[in-house]
């Protein structure tokens, strides 16, 4: 009985793994970019006309000892606000409480209507190859995916277990 040449037999394998990395990057698809609109954080641009209607002034005591009390009245006078901005992106919702010419308190409701973007699509099929290899066993293998099906073939390159081999396996979860 012939003993083959192990090195060359392991060259090979090495060879067939980095042709079939190389392949991978050069034939895989490229994700596809998704133009994202420019997103601006805490800050509403709104071209309204419309007039903010007071819906509640609260008149809090001033001291007697003042000449022009109109006007300190108006200046101590709490005025609550309601605002609403509203369009096919977003909707935003606040009240706010003013007092002495400057905002006291505000409360905003914020709905988001666009949808989610997914920047990176998972594919559906896939072509790989690798190597299994341990104790009497080196065996590169080519893999077929079809969303959560694998399947996979080889062949053990060793001169005494030199067999076929088949994979079959089933992804329950992905995260």
């Amino acid at each position: 009985m012939e003993r083959r040449n192990g090195f060359s037999e392991i060259l090979l394998v090495g060879a067939l793994l980095v042709l079939s990395f190389f392949t991978g990057r050069w034939t895989a698809p490229q994700p596809s970019v998704v133009q994202v609109s420019e997103v601006v954080i805490d800050t509403v641009h709104t071209t309204s006309t419309e007039e903010t209607e007071v819906i509640k002034t609260v008149y809090v005591p001033i001291p007697q000892d003042v000449d022009t009390i109109a006007v300190l009245q108006a200046y101590y006078a709490q005025k609550s606000f309601v605002f609403a901005y509203d369009s096919n992106q977003v909707k935003i919702e606040g009240k706010g409480i003013v007092s002495m010419n400057a905002l006291d308190s505000i409360r905003l409701s914020v709905v988001n209507y666009r949808p989610t973007q997914i920047l990176r699509p998972e594919y559906q099929n896939a072509l790989s190859g690798g190597i299994i290899a341990g104790q009497g066993i080196m065996a590169p293998m080519i893999d077929y995916r079809r969303k959560n099906w694998h399947f996979g073939i080889g062949y053990n390159l060793l001169p005494n277990n030199g067999s076929v081999m088949f994979s079959a396996k089933y992804r329950f979860k992905s995260w």
